[in-house]
């Protein structure tokens, strides 16, 4: 019987504490972040987020290559050409 809650608790642990690493994501480890597709995102997120000195950071990061290929389009997206002023 004792056997049983020990196991009946330990399962109940396991559920309750196990799901706090849900939140993690485990392919970060295997992910280039540096690559101009994860700084055009991550460029995109922080603007969103009102961070428009780290969306700029981030599109100063990529290649020169990829920068030549945004297009007007794409900037706008940022909202950047309305909200920062040089």
């Amino acid at each position: 019987m004792l056997l049983r809650k020990s196991l009946a608790l330990s399962c109940c642990l396991l559920l309750a504490f196990g799901n706090l690493n849900c939140s993690v994501n485990i392919l970060k480890t295997f992910s280039d972040t540096t690559s101009d597709g994860a700084l055009f995102e991550d460029a995109m997120k922080a603007q969103n987020a009102g961070d428009y000195t780290g969306a700029l950071f981030n599109i100063s990061q990529m290649s020169g290559s990829y920068q030549a290929t945004l297009t007007g389009d794409s900037i706008e997206s940022f909202g950047l050409c309305r909200r920062v002023r040089i």
